[in-house]
């Protein structure tokens, strides 16, 4: 019978890293469960569910080895209230036992069959990436990823032609991001990776301390490797919306304003209470850029607000109606950034936010006012 001993915390984060797999299932416990192996040297989790496949391993003191499923969330409550360092995981009975001090709690374990493990094809392109840039790149770009289940944009499209480029779009908005190669091994890579896969992915980096991630795609599959852990998603199938064409169009802008971040940032906000209400333009406002300055009116059916503010403005004057979120959501990606550059054409086709700190370009079509 399974008998284990193991450090509480490294094992608790274990079963956290994992649980973002898997969904509530009721009726199937192995989508609900954590499978857990314990093999000569180590104990195994896994979890997987609706593509998405997540391995951790832990090293312990192994007594006797085995195998069981359990409901993750209870016992990662009761590790939680836990103080020793070391605790013994023991099947007594069909209940598996966690012996701490004085503290000895069992829980139920469930039929299983032994869990289905995607892999990665051998012949897969292979990419080391730093850990925080590709963190920091990940967050500069999912929040404009339809959030939609089902739908062919509810991903990050990633792709590699001479650089890196992540992205996202909900076919309202679209953010571009390039970074380039310090080693080019002439390959390219065109993929979709689901977005649930993509939030469960940084979750784990904000988890765990690796500098370096491996990344590994088929062209079915994608795999993160880290030293203990590797995520396993399958890739999204649809076709994805033709991008290229609408970022040319940057080339016929012909006006550009820049603009103080943290000041563009502050005014939208107030702007944003009076437009986030409005039944007509839900978080639309009225932009006009003129020599030098940017008036911005938020209007309610109860309430109107305007706000001016000093730009540096190359271009004719142009009054364009955009979305003050899809605005903010941006912005709040390039905090650390001074100013940001808009370049615009006319009323009907999409401006361009370029934030040149953070590889960015940020494409918002306008609504007609």
């Amino acid at each position: 019978m399974l008998d284990i001993k193991l450090n509480r915390r490294e094992f608790l984060k274990m079963i956290q890293i994992v649980d973002n797999a898997i969904v509530d299932d009721k009726s199937n416990s192995t989508k609900t469960g954590t499978y857990v192996e314990v093999l000569d040297d180590k104990i195994v989790l896994k979890g997987m569910s609706d593509g998405l496949f997540i391995k951790a391993e832990l090293a312990c003191e192994v007594i006797e080895k085995g195998e069981f499923i359990i409901r993750h969330k209870l016992m990662e409550e009761f590790l939680k209230q836990l103080d020793s360092e070391i605790i013994e995981i023991k099947e007594i009975d069909n209940k598996i036992n966690i012996i701490s001090g004085q503290s000895s709690s069992e829980f139920s374990i469930y039929q299983y069959e032994k869990m289905y493990e995607p892999k990665v094809g051998e012949v897969a392109m292979s990419i080391n990436f730093d850990r925080n840039k590709l963190l920091d790149d990940i967050n500069n770009v999912k929040f404009a990823a339809d959030i939609q289940l089902g739908n062919k944009t509810n991903c990050i499209r990633f792709e590699k032609e001479n650089a890196i480029k992540l992205i996202a779009t909900d076919q309202r908005r679209l953010v571009y991001l390039e970074r380039k190669i310090e080693e080019d091994d002439g390959e390219s890579l065109s993929i979709s990776i689901p977005l649930r896969s993509i939030n469960s992915l940084s979750k784990i980096m904000n988890q765990l301390d690796d500098e370096v991630i491996n990344f590994k795609s088929d062209g079915a599959r994608v795999l993160f490797k880290f030293k203990d852990v590797e995520v396993i998603s399958k890739l999204n199938e649809s076709a994805y919306p033709m991008y290229k064409p609408l970022m040319d169009k940057i080339n016929n802008c012909d006006k550009k304003a820049t603009i103080n971040i943290k000041d563009f940032t502050s005014v939208l906000k107030r702007i944003y209470v009076f437009v986030k209400d409005n039944k007509d333009k839900k978080d639309v406002a009225l932009l006009t850029f003129k020599s030098n300055s940017l008036e911005i009116l938020g209007k309610t059916d109860l309430a109107e607000s305007s706000e001016n503010l000093p730009i540096i403005y190359d271009g004719g004057d142009l009054s364009i109606g955009l979305n003050v979120k899809f605005l903010l959501d941006y912005l709040q990606t390039s905090q650390e950034s001074e100013f940001v550059e808009i370049y615009l054409s006319n009323e009907l086709n999409p401006i361009f936010i370029k934030d040149n700190s953070k590889h960015t370009v940020y494409l918002v079509a306008p609504t007609k006012m």
